[in-house]
């Protein structure tokens, strides 16, 4: 797994053109944030990652070194044992307030409109070298290797009193588009525990990259309403 060629897919959000921030995800609910480090801090490490979503108090100060080829090394054994059994995953991500933690702190979720853009890697496993050292190793689908897994863009139009939220998933290993939708009015923003409608369609992949920049979001919209009146 080349971290770098996940973070160069793109280097700002296509949105927003706001910088991305990574992340590694754990099955078992554990979530880090990396930060970009020196490529002399330890060896060829080249990001290091820290706790940010993790229910057991021991773990808090302990981090994780990954250079762009996969190596990777841990602060602690007890970290080891937390994590060597499990798969994990890198994401990007635009806005970090889309990020939403549990209260008690075991996991989190993903809520795209206020995240505006989401890309991930595919599911990872780790190849243990030694007690302190192993190397993230992509599960291949099909023999075939994915540098990005699925990209999710948010965007918002407001008509009135009225905001219509769209959201759009791309996923490049099972080869579909999904499209979300619901709009939410600022009287049904003051009703406690309100939930809007929900609309969901499933597509083929798209063959090429929707552009979601000023110049071209409201062609996008006018897309996504054609989906949703047809359907």
């Amino acid at each position: 797994m080349n971290i770098q060629n996940f973070t160069n897919f793109t280097e700002k959000c296509p949105i927003c053109n706001n910088d991305l921030k990574l992340y590694m995800s754990w099955v078992n609910g554990l979530l880090f944030k990396g930060e970009s480090i020196p490529k002399s801090f330890l060896d060829d490490a080249t990001y290091r990652f820290y706790p940010v979503v993790c229910d057991d108090e021991k773990l808090e100060n302990e981090y994780v070194l990954i250079g762009n080829d996969g190596k990777t090394s841990y602060s602690n054994s007890n970290l080891i044992k937390r994590i060597s059994m499990t798969q994990a995953f890198l994401f990007q991500i635009c806005n970090e307030d889309g990020i939403k933690k549990y209260e008690n702190n075991d996991d989190y979720y993903i809520r795209m409109p206020a995240a505006c853009y989401y890309r991930s890697t595919p599911s990872l496993n780790l190849h243990m070298n030694d007690e302190y050292s192993c190397h993230l190793i992509e599960i291949h689908n099909e023999q075939k290797e994915y540098t990005v897994k699925n990209e999710v863009f948010s965007i918002s139009k407001q008509i009135n009193d009225v905001v219509k939220y769209y959201a759009l998933s791309m996923d490049y290993v099972t080869k579909e588009s999904t499209i979300w939708y619901y709009s939410i009015s600022e009287e049904q923003k003051t009703i406690p525990n309100f939930k809007p409608n929900k609309f969901e369609k499933i597509l083929p992949l798209l063959t090429s990259r929707p552009k979601f920049d000023l110049e071209n979001r409201e062609k996008m919209i006018n897309r996504f309403d054609s989906w949703i009146l047809v359907s």
